[in-house]
């Protein structure tokens, strides 16, 4: 794994989103999974959190979570892939 790691606190400060609202959001299927330490701590990149600013973006405009998955499975397909668009490009 290249570039910046972010604990699943340092991702939670940087975007404004509880903890177990992240946990929630990796359940959902609407965030991909980290890949894991040994010891089990989550390890997230920098895919993870702008997926995660896009989210709480959106949100924070109104949208349900529903219309939340639909946008990021029309600009991106599958969900679980890096980001197939520029950050930001569709707000």
């Amino acid at each position: 794994m290249s570039g910046a790691v972010y604990a699943i606190g340092d991702l939670a400060r940087q975007t404004g989103t509880k903890v177990e609202t992240i946990r929630w959001y990796e359940r959902d299927g609407i965030m991909p999974a980290p890949v894991r330490t040994a010891g089990g701590h989550r390890l997230y990149t920098r895919t993870h959190l702008d997926r995660l600013a896009f989210i709480r973006h959106a949100r924070e405009l109104g949208f349900p979570l529903e219309d939340v998955r639909a946008l990021l499975e029309r600009f991106h397909g599958d969900l679980n892939r890096g980001w197939g668009f520029r950050r930001g490009a569709i707000l």
